[in-house]
């Protein structure tokens, strides 16, 4: 997302991010998408003048807004007009609603098996998604647009975050942290978790490389001992994958929303006929390393990913995994203090034997 001349002294970036939930949005799904579209109106008209950048996209929870300049002065137009609300003007409004009614047009096929992925992953609990539907779109008004926008603004979920280089983003994201630790009431919350057989859902793709997508669904945590084992969980299912059983792998998290959070585990070249068979070695090696964790082990990996160097989108990603999901952001002394206890093995064994999602991608040309 963030633009690769960042480190350019020359121009100015204004990273916004405003929390809205599509879930709310009833008789007008794709409101926030078009919200989005209107307020990147001005790159859109300006696109030809080479001092103005923008950039931006919507989420189950969240729109994110980028814009970049060489001059001072574009920044503090733009900024300004979102604020007070000026830039969901009818002219912006209608154009937004063309251009994502002409997106969904366009990106259908595609959409339709995002959201029956997203669908069978959740177990329906998501039914909402940003994209929007064309039938909806039609409906949304200009009032609409601004009565969002006004909620966003009104409610203290719009961040931004204004930089030109690495240490100034760095120095930013902690001040605008501090405060925001200040108002917000931290909670532990674990969602109901399934135990019933893992499910498997066949997608066809023109992908070359076929794909096992493996979800492990992880509880809502915002406590810094609880989101260390889960790193740890996935450094050691990263370990069994690759060395242990020589499979070809990668991780990562997925958030779809504050409570929809997952681990992805992808294995690459694996018959999908086998998965069940590997997930029960996968089980039996995973559990044999939660009953004997070392400390060690995990704090020197964890050493290792915090003195390894940052880029500006790691910066971003920190703040903006905590604005919205209440992530915290490890420190190096979290990690001397840190204990393995009885309330963290739980947790990841419940993550390991709770049901999971198997998505399988299967390429259609052949």
């Amino acid at each position: 997302m963030i633009f690769e001349g960042v480190e350019n002294e020359k121009v100015e970036h204004i990273y916004c991010i405003l929390r809205k939930n599509v879930e709310n949005e009833g008789a007008y799904s794709g409101l926030s998408h078009v919200m989005e579209h209107a307020c990147l109106m001005p790159y859109y008209k300006e696109k030809p003048l080479k001092y103005f950048w923008g950039r931006g996209y919507t989420c189950l929870d969240h729109i994110i807004l980028y814009f970049i300049s060489s001059t001072e002065s574009g920044l503090e137009t733009i900024f300004e007009q979102i604020i007070t609300g000026r830039i969901i003007c009818e002219k912006n409004v209608i154009e937004a609603k063309e251009q994502v009614y002409n997106e969904c047009l366009r990106m259908k096929e595609i959409t339709d098996v995002r959201e029956n992925l997203v669908r069978f992953i959740s177990d329906n609990r998501i039914t909402n998604f940003a994209m929007g539907k064309q039938e909806t779109i039609v409906k949304i008004q200009q009032k609409h647009v601004q009565e969002c926008l006004n909620s966003i603004i009104e409610n203290h979920d719009l961040y931004a975050i204004r930089f030109r280089h690495k240490n100034e983003i760095q120095m930013k994201c902690r001040s605008i942290l501090s405060e925001y630790c200040n108002e917000k009431t931290k909670k532990n919350i674990y969602t109901e978790q399934s135990k019933k057989e893992d499910e498997i859902l066949l997608v066809e793709c023109k992908d070359k490389q076929e794909k096992i997508e493996i979800y492990f669904r992880i509880p809502i945590s915002e406590n810094k001992e609880e989101y260390i084992a889960k790193l740890w969980f996935e450094y050691s299912l990263y370990l069994v994958c690759k060395e242990e059983l020589n499979m070809s792998v990668s991780i990562s998290d997925k958030f779809y929303t504050y409570t929809e959070r997952y681990i992805v585990l992808r294995i690459y070249g694996l018959e999908h006929k086998k998965i069940k068979s590997i997930l029960c070695v996968i089980r039996q090696h995973m559990m044999y390393k939660i009953k004997n964790f070392e400390t060690s082990d995990c704090k020197k990996y964890l050493h290792r990913c915090l003195y390894s160097e940052k880029h500006i989108q790691d910066y971003i990603n920190e703040f903006q995994n905590y604005i919205l999901y209440g992530i915290p952001i490890i420190s190096n002394q979290d990690i001397c203090l840190m204990e393995y206890i009885s309330k963290e093995r739980e947790i990841l064994e419940n993550i390991l034997f709770n049901t999971l999602k198997i998505v399988v991608f299967k390429n259609n040309c052949r």
